[in-house]
């Protein structure tokens, strides 16, 4: 029998992007885990504590319409689960414009076929139909959907591809799993807006670069099981996949150096934070006030005017340019025409951010399962600092459990009783719960989670070159070619040699050796900050870190001899990997039958993700242990494996990575 299960939502249709809700249910936890923590302190018995407990409301308080407009979206009612067939009932709720959202990650396919064709509530002894609203790519991981009352779909689907001249049918082929990704990008959860107007945006084409290297490839034998073979590779990277740069000191953006992760319509863009009229100034000269750049359709915008430079691979539109198009208006003006209905609005997704624990960092566990056994000894050594601090240094104790702190713990609370009464500091109770969170942090730690000098850090692709590109000269920048490492710029870290990784890890083969190198240029122009780390991508870093883009990608980055000494020594020995199996894209008709198809195939495969991962943790281990070259293959086959499971919704790849993981068991 499936369950599912119902969350509800309101929407003000006063705007055109869906803000994120506060969940009252998190709220709930939060005060529940309060009274707990205060019935502690005052040393009250479990019967009392439990009576306190019970007087904690759990439901929030439904906001008022005023409120509505203000946030936009809350969470109004606590999950609901009912019994499939039967009729979800909501009582008691008296506002219309209702959004749904759908847990199905426990449904079969028959299920996910059934709710994407729409369901109906009883609301105030109302029948309303819900229909499908859109599916982002993390939801369908999970087997979360949105849906939308039909009677207001179309009002509120005013700020989506239909309004751009879509009129898709059953008759369509096309790939549903990037249509429906691109589609909910408007609804993101979202900080703040900024405001563009389309002539102060500058569209250039992508520029590819490729290298011939020795690497890894792997490939599809005669029994579809994959097999990998060294040799001579060409190795294909994007400069600016998904990167863009803004004007630092427009309207509406913060003081903060770093980047802004933008949407919009059929638009995903991280735009690192530029100086962009100070570099038009001192190349165009006495011309800039009257020069014009040309874009990637051959429209051409006035150099003094530019506040955004992106790339195609941020306009998602341009896939579908075939279906977008109508008869009297090309898809650019189309975008442009939906960008001004919303008076010029682009949702700011993120912007910079500062390390929660400083100069330090927990690397993840699979990158620790990557480094020579050999070298544990240093590897360890800042963790061991780090945790000798904790325990003679009492306000760097307090500092990391403050940074720590979380929706699913209570440091926050036991931080401020600590910092606020030093008497309590001693009292017995809070030394016992001082030393259980010591014995988490240790935990973590112990678990492969190390910390090291350094912190993640969002990836940017030669903006320098992005400018040159820009005003249609050659994409070059000061960055120069290293045999050993890859040239970067990173503010926030020593100059010097650095390594860095990134999941989703593998293997060896995915650690990368970084040299910081002083950039001119980018000093000039460049307002990135501490936190992003500018990479040259003429260089085989994006098929060492699993495919890596700039449109919010991180990268994490250190500086300890251990780490640093590893990643150099599998930049010489441990050799890229190529996926080299033949794929074609995944068309299919426009409905929702489909699109259910899909989305149940992709939450399966998620779960192979995460197989193919764990196995990969194990052969690792094994090839330490052993040395056997069999483990380290098995490696690098799984790698891939991740790779395939991830793009098998909207791609036929012609091997059967079940055969291959379980040949490998």
């Amino acid at each position: 029998m499936d369950y599912v299960d119902i969350k509800i939502y309101i929407k003000s249709i006063n705007g055109n992007t869906i803000l994120d809700h506060k969940d009252f249910i998190s709220e709930y936890k939060q005060k529940i885990r309060a009274v707990v923590d205060e019935c502690k302190i005052l040393g009250l018995s479990k019967e009392e504590t439990k009576r306190r407990k019970k007087l904690v409301p759990k439901v929030g308080r439904i906001p008022c319409e005023e409120e509505l407009l203000a946030t936009s979206l809350n969470v109004c009612k606590i999950i609901y689960e009912q019994k499939k067939g039967e009729a979800f009932n909501v009582s008691d709720w008296n506002h219309t414009d209702i959004i749904v959202k759908v847990d199905l990650s426990r449904c079969s396919l028959e299920t996910y076929k059934k709710i994407y064709n729409g369901f109906t509530l009883m609301i105030n002894n109302r029948e309303v139909k819900y229909v499908l609203l859109n599916v982002t790519n993390g939801g369908a991981k999970t087997g979360k959907a949105y849906f939308i009352q039909k009677s207001i779909r179309d009002n509120f689907l005013g700020s989506s591809y239909q309004n751009m001249g879509a009129n898709l049918t059953e008759e369509d082929l096309i790939d549903m799993v990037a249509l429906e990704s691109y589609r909910a990008l408007s609804s993101s959860h979202i900080e703040s807006l900024i405001y563009i107007h389309p002539h102060e945006i500058l569209i250039l084409d992508d520029y590819d670069y490729s290298t011939i290297t020795k690497g890894y490839k792997v490939y599809a034998k005669e029994d579809r099981a994959l097999d990998v073979k060294l040799e001579e590779l060409v190795v294909e990277s994007s400069l600016f996949d998904g990167e863009g740069l803004i004007q630092y000191d427009m309207d509406g953006v913060s003081d903060k150096d770093g980047f802004l992760l933008l949407r919009q319509q059929y638009t995903k863009c991280c735009a690192f934070k530029c100086d962009i009229k100070q570099y038009y100034k001192d190349s165009l000269r006495d011309k800039y006030e009257t020069a014009f750049v040309e874009d990637a359709f051959g429209n051409h915008v006035r150099a003094s005017e530019v506040k955004l430079i992106m790339c195609k691979s941020s306009v998602k539109w341009v896939k579908f340019m075939d279906k977008l198009v109508t008869k009297d208006s090309d898809t650019l003006r189309l975008w442009h025409d939906s960008i001004i209905n919303a008076n010029g609005a682009f949702g700011v997704v993120k912007d910079a951010y500062e390390s929660k624990l400083g100069d330090v960092a927990h690397s993840n566990y699979q990158f620790t399962q990557s480094l020579d056994p050999a070298t544990i000894d240093k590897v360890i050594e800042p963790s061991a600092m780090f945790l000798e601090e904790l325990k003679t240094n009492d306000s760097k104790f307090l500092e990391v459990i403050n940074a720590k702190a979380s929706d699913f713990n209570n440091y926050e609370l036991w931080h401020k009783i600590c910092k606020n009464n030093s008497e309590l500091r001693h009292a017995e109770f809070v030394e016992r719960r001082m030393q259980s969170i010591y014995s988490d942090i240790r935990k973590e730690i112990s678990h492969g989670n190390l910390i090291h000098h350094g912190r993640y850090m969002t990836i940017c692709g030669n903006p320098i070159a992005l400018l040159n590109w820009s005003l249609g000269k050659a994409p070059v920048d000061e960055f120069n070619h290293e045999d050993e490492y890859i040239q970067c710029y990173c503010k926030g870290m020593p100059f010097g040699y650095l390594g860095g990784a990134r999941s989703q890890h593998n293997s060896r083969n995915n650690l990368v050796s970084l040299h910081n190198v002083k950039c001119n240029d980018i000093e000039r122009y460049m307002h990135t900050g501490d936190n992003v780390v500018i990479v040259n991508q003429r260089s085989v870093f994006q098929a060492r870190t699993n495919g890596s883009d700039e449109d919010g990608d991180t990268l994490f980055v250190t500086y300890d001899e251990g780490f640093v000494h590893n990643c150099h020594k599998a930049m010489i020995e441990d050799y890229v990997v190529v996926n080299s199996v033949e794929n074609t894209k995944i068309r299919v008709p426009y409905s929702n039958e489909y699109l259910a198809e899909i989305d149940h195939k992709i939450r399966e495969k998620n779960k192979q993700i995460g197989s193919s991962s764990n196995i990969a943790q194990k052969c690792q281990t094994l090839y330490w242990i052993t040395g056997a070259p069999k483990y380290y293959k098995y490696c690098i086959i799984l790698a891939v494996v991740a790779q395939i499971a991830i793009d098998s919704a909207k791609k036929s790849f012609e091997c059967d990575i079940a055969l291959t993981t379980k040949q490998i068991r």
